[in-house]
């Protein structure tokens, strides 16, 4: 309402395993209809050393079992991510501060950018949910 530039960063975590699947990232970046701010933060994510990063892996996001991002994201017109670090890359105080230190310098590499994208509205989605 006041006119400020807005991104909405839903931040989770993941189980390593689960069964029947390989779960091999260390970070995984969910999205639905608009994939932009998604966009940017795995290319800066994928320059950073030692981590594995999905693209809408382990989970993406859709109508039907989501709320925050097809609802204050994709209906307000929000460029949006949902981020999912895997549990055990963050099971210590110190390792989740090592990781909310490295999203905070990723996140500085690609403001400008990503403020932007809350300027101008997507000039495509996609119509049905990622895989």
């Amino acid at each position: 309402r006041a006119g400020r530039p807005t991104v909405l960063l839903c931040v989770h975590s993941f189980t390593p395993d689960y069964p029947g699947e390989d779960r091999p990232w260390t970070i995984g970046l969910g999205y639905n209809r608009d994939r932009r701010l998604a966009a940017l933060l795995l290319d800066a994510l994928r320059v950073e050393p030692g981590i594995v990063v999905g693209d809408n892996r382990p989970y993406g996001v859709d109508d039907e079992s989501d709320y925050t991002i097809p609802v204050q994201g994709e209906r307000r017109g929000i460029p949006h991510v949902l981020i999912e670090i895997r549990q055990d890359c963050i099971a210590t105080p110190e390792a989740a501060r090592g990781w909310a230190e490295r999203l905070a310098r990723v996140f500085r590499r690609i403001e400008a950018d990503a403020l932007a994208l809350a300027s101008s509205p997507p000039t495509s989605m996609k119509s049905s949910t990622a895989p």
